[in-house]
């Protein structure tokens, strides 16, 4: 009878192949008990995977974007055109002085008076020419706060206000002195008494400016504005104003976004020179995660932190 080769059923003789296995029928003898078809070996199960260790995140060193070409390529201006126009105020004021002591001698009095009035307007639209092409941080500091005319948001630090305060001094008191000279009848300034012309319209022209920086070194110190008005209290009103703006700055306070815009929460601000949020320059590098220490005025590249 034969039998399945790998079970050792017992099959009849017509049958080719196990039903139960499906291997197929021989005429091999019936497998003795306890001697079946060899048991194959289990397949030992996959060894389990290790567990997943993240790997340590180091974070990229910043890398800051190039200034956008519009500031790279703006022409700098001639750095001595300062200098040779300061050389022509001082020329023009020795010519002033004693350049009409000969027309007077000589009975030229039209002449010599037309000379002074001329040489004087000359010499205002000079030096307003020299403060504009200077390219000192006192200069710039001036003419920024021409720029935020009538600006009392922001703030202003003590390099920025005491440069406009210093040269507003300055140029108060060569309008001025000629003036009293005149009228105490010392006469030591001579014909430098026309230059008084400018005193009336250079002081319309300083009046916001100089309220607006004042307002702006108070919020530096983290005051209010309103503190300008304790200048109207005779002579104590002024010492106490003096004081408050000879203080360091009060770091950053609510009249200063700080390091970070308040936008920059709701929406990504792609990397940008934007408004300097210090208040203390016209623009400052966004390099879309934080500002940089990278600012620039009226076109001139620099580096102030924070």
């Amino acid at each position: 009878m034969p039998y399945c080769q790998t079970c050792g059923g017992e099959h009849a003789e017509s049958d080719s192949f196990c039903a139960a296995c499906g291997s197929k029928v021989g005429s091999a003898a019936a497998p003795v008990e306890g001697q079946g078809v060899p048991t194959p070996a289990p397949v030992p199960a996959p060894a389990p995977a290790p567990a997943y260790v993240a790997p340590a995140y180091v974070a990229p060193a910043p890398v800051y974007a190039a200034a956008p070409a519009t500031y790279a390529a703006t022409p700098a201006k001639p750095k001595g055109g300062a200098g040779v126009l300061m050389g022509v105020l001082v020329g023009m004021l020795v010519v002033l002085y004693f350049g009409p002591i000969p027309m007077y001698n000589a009975g030229w009095w039209d002449i010599a008076r037309a000379t002074e009035i001329i040489l004087s307007i000359a010499m205002v639209v000079v030096a307003t020419m020299a403060i504009i092409r200077c390219k000192a941080a006192w200069c710039v500091n001036y003419r920024k706060a021409f720029k935020k005319y009538a600006t009392f948001s922001g703030r202003a630090d003590l390099r920025e206000f005491w440069s406009f305060a210093i040269v507003n001094f300055v140029l108060y008191l060569i309008m001025v002195l000629p003036i009293a000279d005149r009228y105490l009848g010392t006469y030591v300034f001579g014909w430098l008494y026309y230059l008084s012309f400018a005193y009336p319209l250079y002081g319309l022209a300083v009046l916001l400016p100089s309220i607006a920086i004042t307002v702006r070194r108070l919020h530096d110190t983290g005051r209010s504005g309103g503190w300008y008005f304790i200048s109207l209290v005779p002579v104590v009103g002024s010492v106490v104003l003096l004081v408050f703006l000879l203080q360091n700055s009060d770091g950053e306070n609510q009249y200063s976004p700080g390091a970070r815009p308040a936008y920059v929460a709701t929406q990504a601000i792609p990397a940008a020179w934007l408004a300097d949020p210090t208040g203390r320059h016209e623009l400052r590098y966004w390099d879309s995660r934080a500002w940089t220490a990278h600012v620039s005025d009226a076109g001139v590249t620099s580096s102030d932190a924070l």
